[in-house]
């Protein structure tokens, strides 16, 4: 998978995985650190506002259909193995939206394979994996995060405010593990 640059480390501002159906415990310890789900809620503008402190290890929201699963740090996220395995016998999307360095992208996984990747920084294409989606030539402004969530819609019919609104259920990493 093409990897997301920042400034020294993988930088995001709303990012995340969108994993079809939900997620139990075998999934959860497919994600580095083997997270558990605490008590502690947070609100979607919480989790996807790293600049404004909010650091922690995951950040769970079921959404109808979907699983939204996004940390601070992205730890994990950009991993395509992660994607991989939670794809087995479903559908993942994974998302990037950068907007200090305008990088965007997505990646769309099916049965543990990567049906499509495609990342843009500055406007310019870093890289794709994958034949273009038929939904792809539905939307204006490839490169920008319109562009993402716009995909995200069309494949999965979960639109930005679910991710922002919904309410999300802090997940927290057994670091020895």
């Amino acid at each position: 998978m093409i990897r997301v640059r920042g400034e020294g480390t993988d930088v995001l501002t709303v990012a995340g995985l969108l994993v079809e159906g939900g997620l139990n415990v075998d999934d959860l310890r497919l994600l580095p650190g083997s997270p558990n789900v605490s008590n502690r809620a947070a609100t979607g503008a919480e989790v996807f506002s790293r600049g404004a402190g909010f650091e922690t290890d995951y950040a769970l929201a079921v959404l109808e259909n979907w699983t939204v699963v996004t940390n601070s740090s992205l730890r994990g996220m950009v991993d395509e193995q992660v994607s991989r395995d939670l794809s087995r016998g479903r559908r993942v999307f994974a998302f990037v939206s950068y907007g200090a360095n305008a990088t965007h992208g997505f990646a769309w996984f099916v049965n543990g394979a990567l049906v499509r990747a495609i990342f843009y920084e500055d406007f310019t294409l870093l890289g794709t994996e994958g034949d273009p989606l038929t939904e792809e030539t539905l939307l204006d402004q490839p490169g920008d995060g319109r562009f993402v969530f716009g995909m995200m819609s069309l494949l999965t019919g979960v639109h930005l405010g679910d991710l922002v609104d919904a309410p999300y259920r802090v997940l927290v990493t057994n670091h020895a593990g």
